[in-house]
């Protein structure tokens, strides 16, 4: 007959070889085994035995999955992580999105938008740490969303712009390719160095021609609210934007005036904006019918 700690020993070399190394499960077994105190032969019950393998397996499965790579294949279930916070950073009392005394992004100060390059066209990062692990090293920001990982930004560290931070960097960052929660995971020399999560809302409303430069889900309801709207080529004078529910009955009719042009920074061509006033009466589903031309339907 088999005796305990020979079954128990047993039972661990069957779990999955990606759980712990040989090594590990030895001082785990010996450890467990220095624990136990002797018991006859017929007194060790299975059911003991098999709720500490269970235990065991757990604690060490879990840790492993917190940190899986974001550029594993099939789906990936990613737990909470940090959220990003304002604070201001000194000496010139910048207003920064990050983790402060660790990472920080200066830049847009809204939501992340799907498919959306404008908000992450121009970014400042700002590290904290070592300076000598940090300045002249390369950097990468990964993002991991279900089953599919996007690099946000990459390239080399510089030393501090500012008397605060220990290294920065101005760069861009990649459109986010959906809406939902991503995780990112900030390296510096291909070691992890930050992790958060950020929230990303649905893509802006678009036609044809025009797209919202705003997120109906940052739009105030019951009250009339100033609403931008961008359009390549053409120049007009002035537009006509109709708020419809999801029946297709018109809520609001606003005429929107333009009210200025520039060189688009991402060479798409000249960029008119046209602003104007809609009310979203109530949360829900609505269409925009914009100089004749209708989006798809969104939710607020």
């Amino acid at each position: 007959m088999k005796k305990p700690k020979d079954d128990l020993e047993e039972k661990l070399n069957r779990l999955p070889t990606f759980t712990l190394p040989t090594e590990q499960k030895a001082r785990i077994l010996q450890s467990l085994q220095c624990d136990l105190p002797e018991r006859k032969k017929y007194s060790v019950r299975p059911f003991f035995v098999c709720a500490a393998l269970l235990c065991i397996a757990f604690l060490l499965f879990v840790p492993l999955r917190t940190n899986l790579s974001l550029t594993g294949d099939g789906p990936l279930t990613i737990p909470p992580d940090k959220e990003l916070e304002r604070f201001f950073m000194s000496p010139r009392q910048q207003e920064v999105l990050g983790i402060e005394g660790r990472f920080a992004m200066l830049g847009s100060l809204k939501p992340f938008v799907a498919e959306d390059s404008r908000r992450g066209a121009k970014m400042m990062l700002f590290f904290w740490g070592n300076p000598a692990q940090l300045v002249d090293k390369p950097f990468r920001l990964e993002a991991v969303h279900s089953n599919q990982a996007i690099t946000l930004a990459e390239g080399v560290l510089s030393g501090p712009l500012n008397d605060s931070e220990d290294a920065h960097v101005l760069t861009t960052f990649t459109p986010f390719s959906e809406e939902g929660r991503w995780h990112v995971k900030v390296y510096v020399n291909e070691e992890v160095f930050e992790t958060f999560d950020l929230d990303v809302l649905p893509p802006f409303p678009k036609t044809e021609h025009y797209t919202l430069e705003d997120s109906p889900a940052e739009l105030e309801t019951g009250k009339e609210v100033d609403i931008s709207i961008e359009r390549f080529g053409e120049s007009k004078k002035e537009i006509q934007v109709e708020l419809q529910n999801k029946k297709g009955k018109v809520i609001d009719k606003q005429w929107f005036k333009e009210d200025g042009e520039f060189i688009d920074a991402r060479g798409s061509g000249i960029l008119h904006t046209f602003t104007g006033k809609l009310t979203f009466p109530e949360k829900g589903t609505w269409i925009l019918v914009i100089d004749g031309e209708k989006t798809q339907p969104f939710k607020n």
